[in-house]
């Protein structure tokens, strides 16, 4: 089988929440008008990315990782009985709700898919945006009950400024929330699992309150206060640039290369490697195969022994089966 580097083309998805910025600074495309999230690497059910390269073009990527091409995702990946990984742009115009993903075995035995721990890559925010990351204090759930219920639930919450170039780790149970003027790169399980415990009262296109979830985000929640920030990174000088390891968990690794002149993003046949790419233009060459790319961009990388050479001044965020 041809490998090499296989580009995908994502799906957008719309939420009262999502803004402009997907569009404009990351070549998204949505009829609507605004993009909340643009699911650049997505072998889900509910939305798919689709492969516009390679042996498999015109196929989904999770029909290809299910069948012929399941060999691509290599040794780490066929462990997995489904595609493991799904990443997101996400530009939250307004805030998002406050929310809790489940762990593997709660998800799993109830929703009948993966839980959800993931990450996030500030890419860009506003002067004062900050988000919502663990609680301030140890609570119990009657009390995140009634806050949830009477719209005090935010008075517990732990706040974090953000500033592009912060990365969080949000392991499932925590209760966490985007604020509004962020846009960020997020790396997860391949789950769509989310239980909401507090959406500002807000009404949906219809005029509908939206559902929360709150009896199965309390089984889930951490309520222990814990010490929450962005994670400290060091980037290590490699020829033409700098990688920077962004985060690392049983599921998934992930590192930004950003590229000066060239530099080589290793590739192996123990995983595929999903290319996102950040900020810049540059070209993305495997072997013979040469691609221009420009932010939002997204390539699916066949497990392979070899290199992907970088060429030009850009970022890109690499992710890996761990």
């Amino acid at each position: 089988m041809s490998r090499g580097i296989w580009r995908l083309a994502p799906v957008c998805k719309q939420a009262l929440w999502g803004g402009k910025r997907l569009l404009s600074d990351y070549h998204q495309h949505c009829p609507e008008g605004t993009c909340a999230e643009s699911w650049v690497l997505s072998a889900h059910e509910a939305g798919s990315s689709l492969l516009e390269s390679g042996p498999f073009a015109g196929q989904d990527l999770r029909t290809m990782a299910a069948g012929e091409g399941r060999e691509t995702l290599g040794k780490k990946g066929q462990q997995f009985d489904r595609f493991p990984v799904l990443i997101k742009l996400i530009d939250a115009a307004a805030p998002l709700s406050v929310q809790v993903h489940p762990d593997d075995d709660f998800a799993l035995e109830h929703e009948h898919e993966y839980g959800k721990t993931e990450m996030w890559v500030i890419l860009q925010s506003d002067p004062d945006a900050f988000l919502y990351f663990g609680v301030e204090k140890d609570v119990t759930p009657e009390e995140v009950r009634t806050r949830a219920q009477d719209g005090t639930l935010e008075n517990v919450m732990r706040r974090v400024p953000v500033h592009p170039g912060d990365v969080f780790f949000i392991r499932a149970g925590t209760i966490h929330a985007i604020g509004a003027g962020i846009t960020l790169c997020e790396i997860q399980q391949n789950s769509n699992t989310t239980y909401r415990l507090y959406d500002y009262n807000r009404r949906d296109r219809q005029g509908k309150l939206r559902p929360l979830h709150l009896e199965k985000a309390l089984c889930v929640c951490d309520l222990k206060k814990r010490e929450m920030a962005a994670s400290h990174l060091d980037a290590q000088a490699i020829p033409g640039g700098m990688k920077t390891r962004l985060g690392q968990c049983r599921y998934f690794s992930v590192d930004r290369y950003d590229c000066e002149t060239a530099c080589p993003i290793p590739l192996t046949e123990d995983s595929f490697c999903s290319v996102v790419v950040l900020t810049g233009e540059g070209t993305l060459s495997v072997g013979e195969e040469r691609i221009s790319v420009q932010p939002g961009d997204s390539f699916y990388l066949p497990a392979q022994e070899g290199v992907c050479r970088m060429e030009g001044k850009f970022s890109v965020c690499a992710t890996r089966l761990e």
